[in-house]
């Protein structure tokens, strides 16, 4: 075989080289265009009534409401906004089948299952894994891909991965200006800061207070509509601790209605609020710019 054949054949087997590529590329491309890039999301929320995120199974009963594990009513705000996330996931890039390789292990030691069930279907099914704060999906055909939310600055696997006391509702009093009754705080190192109101047979009083600021007491009153707390806390060996130490204070509320009797014994620790709930006795996170507001005085309430 002479040189100029030998070169020939050279140069038409890398011309058959390039063009395989070429269509091996374009294919990839096709299969990633026909999935779409929001094959992921949920357009469409109606009859939509179970999510599945690992241990966590979140599912609206009969009448609307959302409940985590069968267990414990849904925070409602969350819910929304994890509506709202779902439906804008976009596929950021396919994952590369060295990539695929190298994580095929970690999806079956660690992957978190995903299900979404709408009208008693499953219209979303795969496993999630957090691998440097990107979320690396794998559907149950072993195609992988890397998916995020245009416009908000947080990883999806976070919202995947939320415990069981993240996704509870966080109202832990909920007493209105007229359901009040009584209610006590205690400082238990500055006990003569601590007050008392009541309800009386016009509006309310404070022990100890002669001439009263009602907008002060009005508004201190309205706060308890509405107390949410930050997290519930599955640390028993924190709870323990905290119960051999001093509250910094002890929030007592009675409420016409006694099933909405609840207390809040508050720790410190610095920089941090935490509580234990009288009727639950669980272990919760508060916010520490949110709850302050309830640390008043009892000459707050002076006129």
């Amino acid at each position: 075989m002479s040189n100029k054949i030998k070169i020939l054949l050279g140069i038409i087997l890398v011309e058959i080289m390039a063009i395989a590529f070429s269509i091996s590329i374009q294919s990839k491309q096709t299969s990633l265009n026909d999935n779409s890039l929001q094959q992921f999301a949920i357009l469409d929320s109606t009859g939509v009534h179970r999510f599945i995120f690992g241990k966590n199974t979140l599912e609206r009963n009969e009448v609307g409401t959302w409940i985590v594990n069968q267990k414990y009513t849904a925070d409602a705000p969350l819910i929304r906004q994890l509506f709202q996330v779902l439906a804008k996931i976009e596929i950021k890039k396919p994952v590369s089948d060295n990539m695929k390789k190298e994580i095929a292990e970690q999806f079956k030691t660690q992957g978190i299952d995903i299900q979404i069930l709408k009208e008693g279907k499953t219209v979303q099914s795969f496993k999630m894994l957090d691998i440097e704060r990107e979320c690396i999906v794998q559907k149950p055909d072993g195609e992988a891909f890397v998916i995020y939310v245009p416009g908000y600055n947080i990883s999806l696997s976070e919202v995947f991965k939320l415990s069981e006391g993240d996704w509870r509702a966080k109202t832990v009093i909920s007493s209105s200006f007229f359901g009040v009754k009584k209610i006590a705080l205690t400082y238990t190192e500055k006990p003569q800061e601590s007050f008392v109101i009541e309800r009386d047979s016009t509006f309310f009083k404070v022990q100890g207070i002669s001439k009263l600021d009602s907008n002060m007491v009005g508004n201190y009153v309205d706060a308890y509509k509405n107390i949410r707390v930050f997290s519930f806390l599955d640390k028993p060996a924190m709870k323990d601790s905290l119960l051999k130490t001093q509250p910094y204070c002890i929030i007592e509320v009675e409420d016409i209605d006694k099933s909405k009797n609840n207390s809040i014994k508050v720790f410190t620790d610095k920089k941090q609020l935490f509580g234990i709930l009288g009727k639950t006795e669980e272990l919760v996170e508060l916010e520490p710019r949110y709850f302050t507001r309830f640390f008043v005085r009892k000459k707050d309430f002076a006129k």
